[in-house]
């Protein structure tokens, strides 16, 4: 009961929302899909998921023992120093891609042999009523993702409709004939929380807007939109509270009083988002 009852005090605070921004990964699916994309070498591949994942934690290893420690934005305890971790995690974020590309193994793979691993994307719980109510609203939804590949969520999006209002997402390079060459298209960098704030920047306009998201990469994007719902089980909550903010719980009680200043919502699934913007559905 206590879940349908904040959902309705906090229904009428997010009246008039224009935009939603959403993460991919732990947020519209069920979980990290950019291990998935190295099912397109095979079983045997010489260079595969386990490689890239060890590859990416050496690096990050060793940003976090080496590089972050003495710095003056080592302890994350201010939106100012934040944004200076997110800007400092830009190399080694991007270490296991620029590896990738070294060893170019994904060259000669085919755009569609990428898109057919879209069957094997787990959606959380709600996304798919969710995006489909949103979609035949005047809501533009907005996908976000430091994700390495596009090309798996606009697939997935072809169920439905009306296609997202725009995917902002990296990509690998395609020739003419749709095969990849081994290298990244240089027109999308989208590597850290820092990159994904430069183009909410750009994007949010006079409407009032909510980023969906999961993990520290979604924290700054968070506080620059008009509300923020966060997937449980990721960073996010902990990097808010640690910044100073309050973050309230679907689960816990948050009286009709409280709802107006709810700003940083944690929240199970995406029918909990859904109760809150639909308050009047399945009698809610």
């Amino acid at each position: 009961m206590t879940k349908a009852q904040n959902a309705r005090n906090l229904a009428r605070h997010f009246e008039g929302i224009g935009q939603i921004f959403s993460d991919w990964d732990d947020t519209i699916t069920a979980k990290d899909t950019i291990s998935l994309i190295f099912d397109v070498l095979g079983a045997n591949a010489e260079h595969g998921a386990d490689y890239f994942f060890k590859f990416y934690m050496t690096n990050f290893n060793k940003f976090q023992t080496e590089t972050l420690p003495g710095k003056p934005f080592a302890s994350r305890d201010s939106v100012e120093k934040e944004v200076q971790y997110q800007q400092a995690t830009k190399e080694s974020e991007k270490s296991s891609i620029y590896e990738a590309v070294r060893l170019k193994v994904f060259k000669g793979i085919s755009r569609s042999t990428f898109q057919g691993l879209t069957t094997k994307v787990p959606i959380k719980l709600g996304f798919y009523d969710f995006y489909k109510t949103v979609s035949q609203s005047n809501i533009k939804f907005t996908v976000l993702s430091i994700n390495w590949t596009g090309l798996l969520i606009q697939k997935y999006f072809e169920h439905f409709t009306k296609q997202p209002y725009a995917i902002l997402v990296n990509e690998f390079e395609f020739d003419h004939n749709g095969i990849c060459t081994g290298n990244v298209d240089p027109a999308f960098d989208i590597r850290t929380g820092f990159d994904k704030l430069a183009l909410i920047k750009q994007a949010v306009g006079m409407e009032r807007s909510i980023y969906v998201g999961d993990s520290s990469t979604d924290v700054l994007s968070m506080i620059y939109c008009d509300k923020a719902i966060i997937m449980s089980g990721g960073s996010a909550s902990k990097c808010l509270k640690r910044l100073g903010y309050k973050v309230y719980n679907i689960n816990d009680e948050i009286s009709e009083k409280e709802a107006k200043f709810v700003k940083y919502l944690e929240v199970d699934n995406w029918n909990d988002l859904f109760l809150i913007l639909y308050p009047n559905t399945y009698g809610g």
